[in-house]
């Protein structure tokens, strides 16, 4: 007979051991994560970047042996083209407190240097707020750095003892082209089920068994998209900012990624015990236009004509000073079209002008967040951030809510601008004291900081006037400078010739100059750069580059006779040529680049001017380009052999390994005795598989070269991949005491 009491009782009996086996499974995997993490298993997601690879990844710091015998890790001086020299004791000292401030080039401290950015701000606040530890701050920032290198340089940073990373990234994530389609033909459940796993130590520990015991497991890792060592910016690949096109797709997975690395550097600071601190960035909002705009391309016809004409008639009533009128008609303009950012900023500064700050806000940050061109981080960047962190339970320092009070209180608005600004993101000196300000209090609200009692406005006030003294007439005149460039590499040539010009009025030298003179033609102001070259003569009479090159615009008039004159002028290739080679000494590759293409295009058949334009290309790093200069010079003249080494180098940059290998055979006929093509042949072969051949072309590189250590150390590697590890050590261990040689002639 049916008891329903004792089938209650079964029931409860076997909730409970479900419960009991539960909990014991739980309890198991707990355990083995708690041991994992002891033995030093870290987890998936700290260590690797689904979305994107790295063909190559040098070191930040490497070590220095003092004549105590202690060891200090020094900035590489491979990278001192993107960091600031750094060093700190290899082995943290007792009672010392280390912090890595990583992101971009507002981390860097652009336009400046370490000497005023927010980290070295922080390093002189700290030990005046707080003398009872030793604090090391180590500015980690890199120009051009986006989110994606910066958790990759946490890996590298992770084993130097950090107790906190401040991350202040954002604003280049746009920069380097790369593509997603590997990750988007994968199904967004197994994405998600990967994330999840991702972050435990069991998967990192059984994903390292599997790939160990079936090699072709890992060949997935294969499709991610290969990103080269360092930063290859869209811009400096192309003519400007016309090379960036909308692609809505493409933004997503962008921000995506972005979202994933903050996690990534959150998982990355735990895995090695450190805590994390972010930064929400800020940029300048009314002060810098759009870097390019693009108009709907469906829009044709009497649409796009309807449009056009509101756009020019909002700009004429906004210049004439009917900023309500304008207001209307840039509105009009936007129903059309709501996604031309040059409308919205207009549309912005028209509603700034009348007063309406809130609407001024509203279209200044959407003519950002519609920029093709997006060099300063969008708003669903920002909400991420701030939902990271919130879920992730790690700090956020508001910069941008306490930079807005600063605003309201001196301005009477919260739109930033040039009065903290000196471009599109980076700050003036005052801008990165504040955020070290906001640093110090957060850590202050951590219980990390113990401020002593005279720590107050006082001790603030003489720390900043002995870091104020220490800025120079010259210093300023040169961050102005690298801001010009800076508005010259995106294309914003008017704004570059005001930081050129404000440059030269500090700090007076022929290279200003000269690149205002370059300046004033890309802006097609011709007169302007007849003056400018003339002064260089009068300033610089023993500069014969610049008298030569004033010599050829001496007509000052205004006339059309005149004109004509310099018109017949600017079209002599030797101008070209001449101011092309001038500013390339002066290490102004890009202005060079369009002096040598300006030249080749008056005289084609001219090889010492294609010559120059390839190592132009080169140096600019627009390696397509680059890649067809060197295929015509070789057509003029086939018998050159470092623009065969050189041309060899390139197709392996672009991955045509192929076309490569007969260049570098090519070159080892035209000079026998050197090693720089045999190396580069055997790096081919190394690549293609073809082992024992690239073993015979290492050893052929050595014997020409016994102080080449690439080749002992790809030996080294080869061995090591063989099982020959006696052999590896020799050769690695050789290639430890070698300095390393260029691979290209």
């Amino acid at each position: 007979m049916f008891d329903p009491q004792e089938s209650s009782v079964k029931h409860i009996f076997l909730w409970k051991k479900f419960v009991f086996a539960a909990l014991v499974t739980i309890c198991f995997f707990v355990f083995i994560e708690v041991v994992l993490g002891v033995v030093g298993v870290k987890p998936y997601t700290s260590l690797n970047d689904p979305f994107v690879g790295f063909s190559y990844f040098q070191p930040l710091f490497v070590e220095e042996t003092q004549s105590d015998g202690s060891v200090m890790m020094t900035t590489a001086k491979n990278k001192l083209k993107f960091f600031n020299a750094q060093n700190f004791p290899k082995k943290k000292g007792p009672n010392t407190f280390r912090i890595f401030c990583l992101g971009g080039s507002t981390t860097y401290g652009r336009p400046y240097d370490d000497k005023m950015s927010f980290s070295s701000w922080l390093r002189a606040f700290l030990p005046v707020a707080d003398p009872s530890h030793q604090w090391e701050v180590i500015n980690a920032g890199g120009i051009s750095y986006a989110s994606y290198r910066v958790a990759e340089l946490m890996k590298e940073l992770g084993q130097y003892e950090p107790d906190l990373f401040i991350i202040y990234s954002g604003h280049n994530e746009f920069l380097e082209n790369r593509t997603y389609q590997h990750v988007q033909e994968i199904p967004w459940v197994i994405v998600g089920l990967t994330e999840i796993l991702g972050s435990t130590r069991i998967y990192s520990a059984m994903k390292y068994v599997i790939d160990k015991a079936v090699p072709s497991s890992s060949s997935q890792a294969q499709k991610k998209y290969q990103m080269t060592g360092e930063v290859q910016e869209i811009l400096n690949q192309s003519v400007g900012p016309e090379a960036y096109q909308r692609d809505d797709l493409f933004e997503q997975d962008v921000i995506a990624h972005f979202k994933f690395n903050l996690e990534r550097m959150v998982a990355a600071a735990r895995s090695v015990g450190s805590e994390i601190i972010f930064v929400n960035p800020v940029k300048n909002l009314k002060d810098i236009s759009p870097f390019k705009s693009q108009i709907d391309e469906g829009l044709t016809g009497d649409k796009r004509k309807r449009w056009e004409n509101l756009y020019i008639s909002g700009t004429s009533l906004f210049n004439s000073g009917k900023y309500g009128e304008a207001v209307n008609i840039f509105q009009k303009a936007l129903v059309i079209d709501s996604r031309f950012a040059h409308v919205d900023f207009s549309l912005g500064w028209a509603f700034f002008k009348l007063g309406q700050f809130g609407e001024a806000k509203e279209s200044f940050q959407r003519a950002v967040d519609e920029d093709i061109c997006p060099l300063r981080i969008l708003t669903p960047m920002i909400r991420d951030l701030r939902s990271v962190t919130e879920k992730m339970g790690v700090p956020l320092v508001d910069f941008q809510s306490s930079l807005e009070k600063i605003y309201a209180r001196d301005y009477g608005h919260t739109i930033f601008g040039e009065e903290y600004f000196l471009d599109h993101v980076h700050m003036t000196y005052q801008g990165y004291r504040l955020l070290a300000l906001n640093l110090l209090d957060e850590l202050v609200r951590q219980g990390t900081v113990k401020p002593v009692p005279t720590w107050n406005d006082e001790a603030i006030a003489a720390v900043t006037k002995k870091k104020e003294a220490q800025l120079d007439p010259e210093m300023i005149a040169r961050s102005l400078f690298n801001l010009g460039s800076v508005m010259n590499w995106a294309g914003k040539l008017e704004e570059a010739h005001n930081l050129y010009l404000k440059s030269y009025e500090i700090f007076k030298n022929k290279e200003t100059l000269i690149i205002l003179g370059q300046n004033a033609l890309r802006r097609e102001n011709p007169t302007q750069a007849i003056e400018y070259f003339n002064k260089i003569v009068e300033t610089y009479p023993g500069n014969h580059s610049a008298q030569e090159i004033a010599g050829l615009f001496e007509n000052r008039g205004r006339s059309e006779e005149d004109m004509q004159r310099y018109r017949e002028v600017h079209r002599l290739a030797e101008a070209h040529y001449g101011l092309g080679k001038a500013l390339k000494k002066l290490g102004k590759n890009d202005d060079a680049l369009n002096n040598f293409k300006e030249a080749v295009r008056i005289v084609p058949d001219s090889l010492e001017m294609r010559q120059s334009l390839a190592e132009s290309y080169t140096a600019t790093e627009h390696i397509g380009e680059a890649v067809r200069e060197y295929e015509n010079v070789l057509k003029m003249n086939p018998n050159l052999f470092s623009e065969h080494v050189n041309l060899g180098v390139l197709l392996v940059i672009s991955g045509e390994k192929e076309k490569a290998e007969p260049h570098f055979r090519k070159a080892i006929q035209l000079n026998p005795a050197s090693a720089i093509p045999e190396y580069n042949l055997a790096s081919v072969l190394q690549m293609r598989g073809e082992i024992q051949q690239a073993i015979d072309h290492y050893q052929k590189t050595i014997a020409k070269d016994p102080e080449y250590g690439e080749a002992y150390y790809n030996l080294g590697m080869i061995m090591q991949e063989q099982g020959r590890s006696k052999e590896a050590e020799a050769f690695f261990s050789k290639a430890k005491r070698i300095a390393p040689k260029s691979n290209q002639n």
